[in-house]
């Protein structure tokens, strides 16, 4: 029989409760957490398959293993939101339940990113749109799928919001593709930043156009040059 990655009597660190599944989170985040607090208890190699009682186990190592699939199952069951744990709770071993809960959150994951990522590459900048809102909802699509094991880094990220607000700021998009060209890829916060101030004028001049003529394009991408820099 396995030892379950360590004796039970181990020293054990942080926190003495079994760590809570979180939506936000997500599945990997609380498989790292639930493997920790097992593992210095001897109990993971109960979840993962590799403690397992021999073809004629002693009667020592039957309550040995029984003990240790009490503590993982009691750990999971507390662990997971309510909702999860009302199907796996019949389940008598920690090992099927484990197993049950993981392909029910991998197969969402996997659904859920392929919505998230659609959405993401898809959402554009429309005017009347508030560009701080945005901006804001894209980060947010970043963050979920960066929870779904989807990572979109910062130059993709560049990409993507450059082609959302290409219709209605397509001055800022050439700039920032003769940088491109240029070989100078653009940081996403110096992208951000300038869609915001331009974004700021924007409402300034619609508020104040009865005053004065509007600036052109070109005038807009020089202003927007200048505060790059």
């Amino acid at each position: 029989m396995a030892d379950g990655n360590a004796a039970i009597s181990a020293p054990q660190f942080g926190s003495q409760k079994p760590p809570k599944y979180d939506e936000e989170g997500g599945f990997d985040l609380y498989k790292a957490m639930l493997q920790s607090y097992l593992a210095q208890r001897g109990c993971w190699g109960i979840m993962d398959g590799t403690d397992v009682l021999g073809a004629n186990p002693s009667a020592a190592e039957t309550t040995r293993h029984n003990e240790k699939n009490a503590l993982a199952r009691d750990a999971l069951l507390r662990g997971v939101l309510i909702k999860d744990a009302a199907k796996i709770c019949t389940m008598t071993e920690a090992r099927k339940m484990w197993v049950a809960f993981e392909l029910e959150k991998t197969k969402r994951n996997y659904s859920n990113s392929l919505f998230v990522r659609k959405k993401f590459y898809a959402y554009d900048y429309t005017h009347g749109m508030d560009m701080d809102q945005y901006l804001d909802e894209m980060e947010a699509m970043r963050r979920q799928l960066r929870n779904l094991n989807e990572i979109i880094s910062d130059a993709e990220m560049v990409k993507v919001i450059l082609q959302g607000v290409a219709y209605e700021y397509r001055g800022i998009v050439r700039m920032f593709d003769k940088d491109v060209r240029d070989g100078n890829t653009p940081l996403l916060a110096d992208v951000l930043n300038t869609l915001r101030s331009e974004a700021e004028l924007d409402k300034q001049r619609s508020s104040s156009r009865k005053k004065g003529a509007t600036p052109t394009e070109a005038e807009r991408v020089i202003s927007a040059r200048n505060r790059a820099i």
